[in-house]
């Protein structure tokens, strides 16, 4: 299916000078050893040889300078994705999330490819969120010395958990500037909301320490995060907070907000569809004060001016199906990096 890209609805600012644009595009494109959940999809059209030129067929219709992907097996990023998205100009890098022992199929993870001509990599690191400091992402570290938290399933889980990011710092070529790109996807379960939000916490303490390694504090350097959050919109605004010990808050020192967000003044109704479960879990995190969007990649169904929930979407079947080859819809933008005054 082809996708456009639509203009901003907020009224765009002007483009100021100096400014590049950028575009990019986050996509968790169903790994294979997971499509058994997908089980009302028929089987030919669940299958990889069918589901994957078509996937590559929608990447390269995107022709984005940035792409970050999730649930990307390991063996086909070794020996599809990497070698054919070489073939057009990218450099690629990946990060596994390893499979609990005995768990069936292979490993899979997060990639992030960026276009060769456009980009330099500087440094890139793949971190474990459970291996990270939570004391460095929550301040005070309530859940760390609270008696209440410590011996509850919240520490033991996050710890176990195998999610993690990719951080790639880079230098834009055009400007010559840094830029540090990062992907990831954050876990699933909707019963554990606090190792969610522990999570998101704990990848931007990770950005904020890999970037404090480079003798870069984050308000200097321009930032875009692509995933699957696994939480919708509303979740980050309302009861996940509510998990977090009274007193605590986060430090990193990251000023983020979501492109379509900045586009749009809302998001978009769904990001996924199966036949148990709509909503927008995939995003694109951009620093504020480095980025103006100027366009946003259209989703495949009508939407409302105002933000909808989303049930309200009426044309979308449920996903991967003979159309789509995900059970997600990539997330895309185009957005001009400002020079930022000193």
């Amino acid at each position: 299916m082809r996708r456009l890209w639509q203009p901003c609805s907020r009224r765009p600012g002007d483009v100021p000078a100096g400014a590049h644009k950028i575009r990019m595009v986050t996509y968790n494109i169903l790994a294979d050893k997971y499509s058994s959940f997908n089980a009302y999809c028929p089987p030919q059209f669940l299958a990889w040889q069918y589901r994957y030129p078509r996937l590559l067929a929608e990447l390269e219709a995107y022709a984005a300078d940035l792409l970050f992907l999730q649930e990307v097996e390991e063996s086909v990023f070794q020996e599809q994705l990497q070698p054919r998205l070489q073939q057009r100009g990218y450099s690629s890098l990946f990060h596994p999330r390893r499979s609990p022992q005995g768990s069936p199929g292979p490993d899979e993870g997060v990639s992030l490819h960026f276009r060769a001509s456009t980009f330099t990599r500087i440094d890139s690191l793949g971190v474990r969120l459970g291996d990270a400091d939570l004391t460095e992402a929550l301040l005070p570290a309530a859940c760390c010395s609270n008696p209440r938290h410590r011996h509850n399933r919240f520490l033991p889980t996050l710890a176990q958990r195998e999610e993690g990011c990719l951080m790639a710092l880079l230098r834009h070529e055009p400007s010559q500037r840094h830029l540090l790109a990062v992907s990831t996807h954050l876990f699933w379960n909707p019963l554990f909301p606090d190792v969610k939000l522990a999570q998101a916490a704990l990848l931007c303490s990770s950005i904020a320490r890999f970037l404090q390694q480079h003798r870069l504090a984050p308000g200097d350097v321009p930032l875009v995060v692509g995933g699957d959050f696994n939480s919708t919109w509303q979740k980050y605004s309302s009861d996940q907070w509510d998990q977090v010990p009274p007193g605590t808050t986060l430090q990193s020192g990251l000023q983020l907000d979501s492109s379509y967000h900045m586009a749009h003044g809302r998001e978009p109704p769904l990001t996924t569809r199966t036949n148990r479960f709509s909503g927008t879990l995939d995003y694109l995190w951009l620093s504020k004060q480095h980025w103006q969007v100027a366009k946003t990649l259209a989703m495949p169904y009508r939407e409302a001016q105002a933000a909808a929930p989303p049930e309200s979407v009426m044309d979308l079947p449920p996903c991967p199906n003979e159309v789509m080859p995900s059970d997600h819809l990539a997330v895309g933008c185009e957005a001009l990096l400002l020079q930022v005054a000193a």
